[in-house]
């Protein structure tokens, strides 16, 4: 299932690509500001799709484990 959070201003796209690139170099801080950013939005989709709070709040886990994982193939 995709989930849209609407348009982004190309300035806002610009700044998080620049995040993303700082993640994949390894920025903590980077990473929290995307966590911050989508924790929300990814919980109230998971939430949304499970109906189950606790499995809601592991898929978040798992999404932010796996991005800070795989961070050195982010484009």
């Amino acid at each position: 299932m995709f989930v849209f959070f609407g348009p982004m201003p190309a300035e806002d796209l610009s700044y998080e690509k620049l995040l993303f690139s700082r993640i994949a170099g390894g920025d903590e801080r980077a990473f929290r500001e995307i966590f911050e950013r989508y924790k929300r939005p990814f919980y109230a989709a998971a939430l949304k799709m499970t109906r189950s709070v606790a499995e809601a709040e592991e898929i978040v886990q798992d999404v932010f484990v796996q991005l800070w994982q795989y961070r050195g193939s982010l484009p």
